[in-house]
Formats: structure tokens, C-alpha cells, sequence
């Protein structure tokens, strides 16, 4: 069985599909902003987290992961992930600085 990785935001195929032969791959395929709830459900048993600035990523969300093994950003900042409740889960969050 993979293991489990959410995007919370509407992705090319292109960029799901080599993502979907390693990972267990559950999208948010809405223009709108992934809901806290939603995103809790889904996290429930999953490993990674590929979000944007769209999506807090909040303490409550990250308590609540308790698989959650990593959380990339496709942005260069972070402030809409609360990094200190993520250091204390030891989740190490990714992003792309110098990507813009």
C-alpha cells in the first residue's frame, strides 16, 4: 500500500500523475480555498501535505495529523503554516525559496 499524500490545491495532471506512482494521492481539485474540516478529514491517515498559501495549515490541523510525516509549500513563504506546532510534531516543512 503507498502511502498517502493530500494536495490542497487544484494541480496540472502533468505534475499528479508522477506523484500518483509513488503516493496515495487525494487532490483538491475546487478554485476555492481547501475548508479546515475537510482538510482535517483528509489528513487523518496521511503522510505528506502539498498545500499553497491558500491553505492555513494551522496547530489544530497539524494535531490532528498524526501520521503526517512532511509539509511542502509551493511558495516561498510559510506564514500560513504554523511552523511552531509543526517543529513540535518533528515535521520538517519544505517550501521554494528563490522560486520566484
Amino acid at each position: 500500500m503507498k502511502p498517502k499524500c493530500v494536495v490542497t490545491l487544484d494541480l496540472p495532471e502533468d505534475i499528479l500523475v508522477p506523484l500518483e506512482r509513488h503516493y496515495d494521492v487525494m487532490a483538491w481539485a475546487n478554485a476555492d480555498a481547501m475548508p479546515e474540516a475537510h482538510l482535517q478529514e483528509w489528513l487523518a491517515d496521511a503522510e505528506g501535505l502539498l498545500c499553497a498559501l491558500s491553505t492555513p495549515i494551522t496547530a489544530s490541523v497539524i494535531a490532528g495529523a498524526e501520521q503526517l510525516k512532511v509539509i511542502s509549500t509551493i511558495s516561498v513563504g510559510v506564514d500560513h503554516i504554523d511552523l511552531a506546532a509543526a517543529t513540535d510534531a518533528g515535521i520538517p516543512v519544505g517550501h521554494t525559496p528563490g522560486g520566484l
